[in-house]
C-alpha cells in the first residue's frame, strides 16, 4: 500500500520509464537510433561501391548475355534500395542527434567524422580488392561482435545447423564460380569450340602457362578453408560457447558475400587469356558470374544489416514490491 505524498511535497515525476523524459532511456535511444543509421549506411556504401564496381547497366547487354537485361535489372533495383536505405540511415542519424544530449551529439559526430574519413580514403586509394574484403571485414571485426552481447549464446544444435548450411551454401557457391571460369564463360566467349580447344589455343599463343590456373586454385582453396573452419569454430566448445545464433548468421552472409563479390579475381588469368587470345572483351559472357556477384552483394547487406542492427529491447523488470 502506497503512502500519499505530505501536504505541500511535489508529487513525483510521471512517466520515468519514457525515454524522452529520462536520461539513461534517451542516451539508450539515441545509442540504437545510431545503430541503425550505422546499418544502412554501410549497407547503402556496399549497395553504391558493388553497383559501382560490378553493376554497369550496359555491360550485361552489351556482351549479348543471356538474362543479360534482367541482371541490369537486378542491379538498378539494388541502386534503389542503396538510394533507400541511405535516406533511412540520415534520419535514423538524425534521430539519434536529436535524441542524445551533448555529450552523445559530440561523440556521435566525432566517431562518424572519422568513419567517413576512413572511407573516403578507401574509395580514393583502394582498388576493388580492398572495397571488398578489408572494409566489410573491419566492419563486421569491429562492430559486429562486440563483447557483453545482450543475445544468448547459441546452442549446440544451432550452432551445428547454421554452420554447416553456411558452408554448404559457400562450397556451392565456390563450386559455381570454378565451373563458370573454367568452363562456361570461356563457351560462352568463343562460341563453336571446345573447352580443350580453348585452352590449347590460349596455352600456344603464351596467355597460359598452365590448364589448371594457380590464382583460382589459390581462391578457391581459401573459401573451402574458411568455410570449413566455419563448421569447426561452431562445435568447438572454446568458440563456439562465445556465439550468438545473431552472429552465426552474419559470419555466414558475410562468407557468401565474399566468395560471390571476389568471384572475380578467380577469373581474372583465364578472362585476360581469353581476350589476349582470341581479340575480345575480358568480361564475362555467361551470365552465372554477374548472378554470383549479384548474390555476394545481398548477402554482404544482410550481414551488415543484421550485424549491426541494436540488439532486442528487453523489458524493464518490476520493482520488488516490499
Amino acid at each position: 500500500m502506497s503512502a500519499t505524498p505530505p501536504h505541500g511535497t511535489a508529487p513525483p515525476t510521471p512517466h520515468r520509464d519514457d525515454p524522452l523524459t529520462d536520461a539513461m532511456a534517451r542516451t539508450d535511444l539515441a545509442r540504437r537510433r545510431g545503430r541503425w543509421a550505422a546499418a544502412f549506411g554501410s549497407a547503402a556504401l556496399a549497395l553504391g561501391m558493388g553497383g559501382f564496381f560490378f553493376g554497369a547497366p550496359s555491360s550485361p547487354e552489351r556482351e549479348h548475355m543471356a538474362g543479360g537485361a534482367a541482371i541490369a535489372l537486378a542491379w538498378g533495383a539494388l541502386g534503389i534500395i542503396g538510394v533507400a536505405l541511405g535516406a533511412l540511415a540520415v534520419l535514423f542519424a538524425l534521430g539519434a542527434l536529436s535524441t542524445g544530449g551533448i555529450r552523445i551529439r559530440w561523440a556521435t559526430a566525432t566517431r562518424w567524422a572519422l568513419v567517413g574519413a576512413a572511407a573516403l580514403i578507401a574509395l580514393l586509394l583502394a582498388s576493388p580488392i580492398l572495397l571488398t574484403l578489408a572494409v566489410p571485414l573491419a566492419v563486421v571485426f569491429a562492430l559486429v561482435a562486440p563483447p557483453g552481447s545482450a543475445d544468448p549464446p547459441a546452442s549446440l544444435r544451432t550452432r551445428a545447423l547454421w554452420g554447416s548450411t553456411f558452408a554448404v551454401a559457400a562450397l556451392a557457391l565456390v563450386a559455381l564460380t570454378v565451373a563458370h571460369v573454367t568452363v562456361w564463360n570461356p563457351l560462352a566467349r568463343v562460341p563453336g569450340m571446345g573447352v580443350e580447344r580453348i585452352y590449347a589455343e590460349m596455352i600456344a599463343a603464351n596467355q597460359l602457362s598452365l590448364r589448371i590456373d594457380p590464382i583460382l586454385v589459390a581462391w578457391a582453396a581459401l573459401w573451402v578453408f574458411v568455410a570449413l573452419g566455419v563448421v569447426v569454430a561452431s562445435l568447438v566448445p572454446a568458440i563456439g560457447d562465445r556465439l550468438t545464433a545473431r552472429r552465426l548468421v552474419v559470419a555466414g552472409c558475410a562468407l557468401l558475400g565474399l566468395i560471390g563479390t571476389t568471384g572475380w579475381i578467380a577469373g581474372f588469368n583465364i578472362g585476360m587469356a581469353l581476350a589476349d587470345t582470341f581479340l575480345t572483351s575480358g568480361a564475362d559472357a555467361a551470365p552465372v558470374g554477374p548472378a554470383l556477384r549479384l548474390v555476394g552483394q545481398v548477402f554482404l547487406v544482410a550481414a551488415l544489416i543484421i550485424g549491426l542492427a541494436p540488439s532486442r529491447a528487453t523489458a524493464p523488470r518490476p520493482a520488488p514490491v516490499g
